[in-house]
């Protein structure tokens, strides 16, 4: 990470899997002096690094960002979730985080940049509730594609009314995966 802070590349793009041994000032430094440039920015497998305070650092650092995926985070808290809602060029947004989050920094990204999102993922967002699926509908015009999986407080009636006179063109993909109560007998 020190050699590709310090080279002269421009990076528009940067996509790394396993950046576990990359701690929190590492990133800082990479954000710091290589964001400004960058449209592109998918960070996977980051186990206790790569957190909160990257995601705020990301509104100043990285102005053109349009694509944003942090996949597999053990870090993340609903605190930096909320910093996304700072981010108003993201047209793509893939979050996978492994810490417990709550509905309300989800509603607000959706609230604040949704209107811009053509791709929206959540993944095993276990305890979300209708809400975000009330923010996708209210303030997403221009989604293509629409994730959100492992979710068992989800209801019926808050996917029907997601779609019911909603104001986006037809989805090209959509996952759906397991969305639902996890006891049979509910």
């Amino acid at each position: 990470m020190d050699y590709l802070t310090g080279s002269p590349v421009a990076l528009e793009s940067f996509s790394i899997h396993g950046a576990n041994l990359i701690d929190d000032d590492h990133w800082n430094d990479f954000l710091l002096e290589k964001g400004r440039h960058l449209k592109a920015l998918k960070v996977y497998y980051t186990d206790g690094h790569f957190g909160d305070e990257q995601l705020e650092l990301l509104k100043v650092a990285c102005p053109e960002l349009t694509r944003l995926k942090v996949s597999h985070n053990q870090k993340v808290t609903d605190v930096g979730i909320t910093q996304i809602a700072s981010l108003p060029t993201l047209q793509h947004l893939s979050l996978e985080i492994y810490k417990t989050t709550s509905s309300e920094p989800y509603v607000e990204i959706l609230n604040n940049i949704g209107n811009g999102l053509r791709t929206f993922s959540l993944e095993k967002v276990h305890y979300i509730d209708d809400s975000v699926l009330e923010a996708i509908h209210e303030n997403c015009t221009q989604l293509s594609k629409l994730r959100v999986t492992d979710n068992e407080a989800l209801t019926d009636g808050g996917f029907v009314n997601l779609f019911k006179d909603w104001s986006n063109p037809p989805l090209t993909y959509v996952d759906f995966s397991k969305a639902r109560h996890v006891d049979a007998t509910q």
